[in-house]
């Protein structure tokens, strides 16, 4: 139990240490590396709060020790890989069974709580979603651009296409089902082959699994605002960084294209799209 609470604590720090180090350098290195870094960056951070790496080189080094002073014999190489770590040591020491089990209960209440509303939100959203959506049909020019768009990406698996009255800008969700949704109201401003483009670049980095493992971080780590600020920090870079892949191959005319046609499909709240394609809309001019 002990150990449990040390792997989770550890990995939490170790994770927020990665986001404390992003947050103190975004102001510099947002200005130097482009997006798909800064998104690297998170998905870095992901992996931190998510696998025990700490713990390893903890173990790696114990075991180099062992090696080094070889003189004591094998059984202190066995003794460094079953040896506890040092908050091991410490919580058996300063807290008791009771005070941990108390801990742990708190710690799987609030995860428990956390996956609930979020998995109550997400049905609530994709109910909604199917309520009030209706598939493209398979001669519109939407669905041709898609299958055209499909295979110029690379992408061989079943891509629904639907549109919907509620939505204000185009969206890509289901992680085993994909289905890329288009607002209604707009189909005519819609530049098919550009936004069906991007939303099926999300699809090819497989950005959907991303962002779910970042609300695994959440869940997990429900107690740490850092793990918070991560996830909204990687939607963020996830955006910009699509964007940033696909104007890098346009030319100045096609990047204000992209750039007029995301914004013709966008609500006026949607800031995060509306700052990354003005941005390469610009930098076309450089």
């Amino acid at each position: 139990m002990g150990s449990l609470f040390s792997n989770l604590l550890a990995m939490s720090v170790a994770g927020s240490v990665v986001v404390g180090l992003m947050l103190l350098f975004q102001p510099v290195t947002k200005k130097i590396f482009p997006a798909k870094w800064q998104y690297s960056m998170g998905k870095m951070a992901i992996t931190f709060f998510l696998v025990p790496v700490s713990l390893f080189v903890g173990k790696l080094f114990l075991l180099l020790s062992a090696i080094k002073n070889y003189h004591s014999g094998l059984p202190t190489i066995q003794e460094a890989l079953r040896s506890n770590s040092f908050m091991d040591t410490m919580y058996e020491k300063h807290l008791s069974p009771e005070v941990l089990e108390a801990i742990l209960l708190i710690w799987f209440v609030g995860a428990i709580v956390f996956t609930a509303w979020h998995f109550y939100c997400y049905r609530r959203f994709t109910k909604e979603l199917w309520a009030d959506s209706i598939p493209v049909p398979k001669d519109a020019e939407a669905a041709v651009f898609l299958s055209s768009c499909k295979t110029v990406l690379g992408i061989h698996r079943e891509v629904k296409l639907m549109q919907n009255c509620k939505i204000a800008c185009p969206m890509i969700v289901g992680l085993f089902r994909p289905m890329i949704l288009l607002p209604t109201l707009k189909m005519q401003e819609i530049d098919f082959k550009l936004v069906l483009t991007h939303e099926l670049t999300h699809l090819k980095r497989k950005d959907l699994w991303v962002k779910m493992l970042a609300l695994a971080v959440g869940t997990l780590h429900w107690f740490n605002p850092l793990a918070h600020f991560l996830r909204k920090d990687v939607n963020t870079w996830c955006e910009l960084s699509c964007d940033e892949v696909l104007a890098s191959e346009m030319s100045h005319g096609e990047r204000k294209r992209y750039g007029e046609a995301i914004l013709n499909t966008l609500d006026i709240h949607a800031s995060i799209k509306r700052t990354s394609v003005l941005h390469y809309a610009r930098a076309g001019s450089t």
